[in-house]
């Protein structure tokens, strides 16, 4: 944990970052001679009237903490690690930082301004302070040991933020960037109380709501009593053997599901309802088998019952002379499938060419449906009616080979083939090769 020297190893550590990148020979090399400085650019930390004074014809970046607020996350939250259930401590001192950055440059027509994006860049490709960063300018500070990451984050500043800043510090206005490095957890001196653990505790009588000499109630486990699902996956048989396709990010038609819970078996599971917000109705399916904590689900290949999405998931149990009662819902995404045999050939005319391809399930006119060629997102046509063919026009393409992929309300078309496979591979047949 860090000590009250962690402000200054900050701003030690943003110095140098910046000093190592506007004195590295790739930026001060390509500089045009007009415009190189004579010497070292330096970095110094003063306040901006001083700045003003001492800058002015000289190659410098100054770096001005001109603010330091509470970070409102971490200021009454105990330290992980330090303070546990039971026990209590001083919170840390938790700090947001904001800097100030400006350029000077013996040249003002372009110097500082080279130098503000030189400064600028350092900062964008070093988001996160270091810990070896840290502990090579202020060791001492033990900033490099806090469990919180320290990060510098662009600030937008507006007109009137600029004015009334430059106003208050009473000095010419330079073009500056501000930056927020956050957070800050100064550790707390105080000592943590953390009294002796509980050996026995006070037994209470449940239906009085009273303390009673019967002893302590308790449970077997804190498993609620009641059916419930908790994970749901995707499996494959072979040879009477079950596997877990864990890799497998998307279910399609055909597809078996377990669902994995606990007292599944306490009533009749009468059917598995999957729900979607395109479907006015939700789809059922009986169950293939029921054990207490197991659930398994074929999704029916029945194309024209289903469309590609999410869907909620859950069970619906029943009891003899009780109404129906379902569980809690889990995600499933079910992608759609090209149906189209790949992979395909076409042709540009002008620089455009026209992909059609067939697909299941059927595609409604309210969904989004998407190509993904390569990496560029095509629009499907618009089509009134419910369809298993989509069209989309292809713009200015370039002739080459291309993985394809449809997207429908989000959920793709599956790349990989058998997702068993170590390593996975990309299906080498679903591409579409476009040619002059």
């Amino acid at each position: 944990m860090s000590n009250s020297y962690a402000i200054a190893a900050v701003t030690a550590t943003l110095s140098k970052m910046i000093n190592d990148g506007l004195n590295d020979g790739d930026f001060k090399d390509k500089l045009p001679d007009s415009l190189k400085p004579t010497g070292d650019i330096g970095v110094t930390t003063l306040t901006l009237d001083k700045a003003h004074d001492e800058n002015l014809d000289k190659d410098r970046i100054n770096l001005f903490l001109y603010q330091v607020a509470f970070n409102a996350a971490w200021r009454n939250r105990d330290m992980p690690g330090q303070v546990k259930s039971g026990e209590t401590g001083q919170p840390p001192l938790a700090l947001n930082l904001y800097y100030l950055i400006t350029a000077y440059g013996e040249d003002d027509k372009y110097g500082s301004q080279l130098l503000l994006g030189r400064a600028m860049q350092v900062l964008h490709e070093n988001p996160i302070l270091k810990g070896n960063e840290i502990e090579a300018v202020l060791k001492e500070s033990e900033l490099q040991n806090q469990v919180e990451k320290v990060r510098i984050t662009p600030l937008p500043q507006s007109l009137d933020d600029i004015s009334k800043l430059w106003t208050t510090l009473q000095t010419q206005y330079r073009v500056s960037a501000a930056y927020q490095v956050e957070v800050v957890l100064i550790e707390s001196k105080s000592p943590i109380k953390a009294p002796l653990p509980v050996l026995t505790l006070r037994p209470i009588d449940k239906d009085k709501g009273m303390l009673s000499d019967k002893g302590i109630l308790s449970q077997a486990d804190l498993i609620p009593p009641f059916p419930e699902l908790t994970d749901l996956v995707l499996i494959k048989e072979a040879d009477n053997i079950w596997t877990e396709i864990t890799k497998k990010y998307s279910a399609e038609l055909g597809d078996i599901l377990s669902l994995r819970g606990h007292h599944l078996k306490d009533a009749t599971v009468k059917e598995v309802r999957f729900s979607n917000p395109h479907l006015k109705d939700p789809i059922s399916m009986d169950p293939e088998s029921v054990t207490d904590s197991e659930i398994k689900v074929k999704i029916s290949d029945e194309p024209h019952r289903w469309v590609a999405g999410i869907y909620t998931l859950e069970v619906v149990m029943s009891r003899a002379g009780e109404p129906d009662q379902t569980t809690n819902e889990l995600p499933i995404a079910l992608a759609p499938q090209i149906e189209t045999n790949l992979p395909i050939d076409v042709v540009l005319s002008s620089g455009n060419t026209v992909i059609t391809l067939d697909c299941s399930p059927q595609v409604l006119p309210e969904q989004r449906a998407v190509l993904l060629l390569g990496d560029n997102e095509i629009p499907a046509e618009a089509h009134p009616d419910k369809v298993n063919q989509l069209k989309f026009n292809v713009k200015s393409a370039n002739p080459g080979e291309y993985f394809v992929r449809l997207r429908i309300d989000g959920v793709d078309s599956l790349l990989v083939k058998d997702f068993l496979a170590v390593p996975l591979e990309f299906d080498s047949e679903r591409m579409v090769k476009i040619s002059k």
